[in-house]
């Protein structure tokens, strides 16, 4: 945290269960305990001495520049850190009324970070480059999971994202919020280079917006992640002319609330590459929807919609696509589109996979060329493993079969 690590000075008992620093001069703004390696919490500011009664209560006298904080034993010992939000400073890590504020650094990692309930973001980044978020679990926050602005080489790996979601154990991480997942945005600064975004291996879950927004970004790629119930969940907006933004290897379960699958509007282009795209059957809403620009979408499988594609306005390229399962397919078939039910398994949990007797399977084409090398699980892709969707069949499921049949 910006200008501290741990707050200056040393602690002194006040009264039973009260710490003080004295010769504090000035105002911290806010504190954040540590009370173990991986658990951030948020100081509750009091209004007076009095108040600080509680775990976690702390109260600065300014007339008295003294620093007072409730706790069972000496803050020095008690927690790992008691982190500080300076006043003062271009750059660094603040507290503040959102979870972690970055503001002007290069090459940040937030690793193994717990940020939960903040009034604002959960992490907001500003005028930073190489900042990666990775393995934190960022929570039920009342905006944007992981927001920012200006932040070239931004990365956001194994994580959670999520705001109403119940917690669980999933293989991939997890990162949820009410606003976006993940939003990114270019702004308008001068010399302000490539952003170059990567979100890779995360869970988003309930989100009200979105799961990743992408705004005025370039060269974003979002690969192998899940969102389930985040109303648009993965959507390609406001590309930069001359930058391309990628979705591939991508799970997506719709809520009925959900407004729509995934989809673009975008200055330039948009490619959506072996995603899956599962809905909740609601009247008058689509798997994908196009609003300008161009975009292309291979070996994805989009289902169980009131309408599969819905095309206002861009230009829609689509090859090797299952749209099956849908109340109407919405466009033409194109070269190596089908429209048989792609007989997804798990649809309810996330898992949507297939088997070896899916019409999904090996039915797409080779797109290692567009840098999709794996499925969602990880498993290989490319001239000999190519199924629709964003998972390849279980090499159990194949022995299964040649079991039964040599049995």
């Amino acid at each position: 945290i910006y200008g501290g690590a741990q707050v200056p000075g040393s602690w002194v008992a006040h009264a039973a269960n009260v710490w003080k620093i004295t010769s504090y001069a000035s105002d911290p703004q806010a504190l954040v305990f540590r009370p173990t390696s991986t658990t951030w919490v948020k100081g509750d500011r009091r209004d007076s001495l009095a108040e600080v009664n509680a775990e976690y209560k702390w109260y600065y006298d300014s007339g008295a520049t003294t620093l007072y904080v409730y706790a069972a034993t000496t803050p020095a010992t008690r927690y790992f850190q008691v982190a500080y939000t300076s006043s003062t400073g271009t750059a660094g890590l603040y507290a503040n009324s959102g979870g972690i504020y970055v503001l002007n650094s290069n090459n940040v990692t937030l690793r193994g970070l717990a940020v939960y309930g903040w009034d604002g973001n959960g992490v907001l980044s500003d005028d930073c480059s190489d900042l990666t978020i990775t393995e934190c679990d960022i929570s039920y926050n009342s905006e944007d999971g992981c927001g920012g602005y200006n932040m070239p080489n931004f990365s956001v790996l194994s994580s959670r994202c999520c705001w109403n979601g119940t917690r669980k154990a999933r293989t991939l991480g997890e990162l949820l919020t009410d606003g976006d997942g993940v939003s990114t945005h270019k702004g308008g600064g001068a010399g302000v280079g490539a952003q170059n975004f990567l979100v890779s291996r995360c869970y988003f879950e309930g989100n009200t917006k979105s799961a990743v927004q992408n705004i005025n970004n370039s060269a974003g790629v979002v690969e192998r992640c899940l969102s389930i119930g985040c109303n648009l969940n993965f959507v390609i907006n406001a590309v930069d002319a001359g930058n391309a933004q990628t979705v591939r290897s991508c799970k997506v379960v719709c809520s009925a609330s959900d407004l729509g699958g995934i989809g673009a509007s975008t200055s330039d282009t948009a490619n959506f590459y072996a995603t899956t795209v599962y809905g909740a059957n609601t009247a008058s809403i689509a798997g994908l929807f196009v609003l300008s620009g161009t975009v292309n979408v291979t070996d994805c499988i989009v289902t169980n919609f009131d309408v599969g594609v819905s095309v206002i306005g861009g230009t829609l390229n689509h090859t090797y696509n299952n749209l099956g399962g849908n109340a109407a397919v919405g466009i033409g078939l194109s070269t190596g589109e089908i429209t048989t039910a792609p007989a997804l398994s798990g649809t309810a949990s996330g898992q949507l996979s297939i088997t070896r007797t899916s019409p999904c399977f090996n039915t797409g084409t080779d797109l290692s060329g567009s840098g999709v090398t794996h499925d969602y699980t990880g498993r290989k892709r490319g001239a000999n493993a190519k199924s629709m969707g964003a998972m390849e069949p279980s090499r159990a499921s194949h022995f299964s079969t040649m079991l039964l049949l040599d049995g």
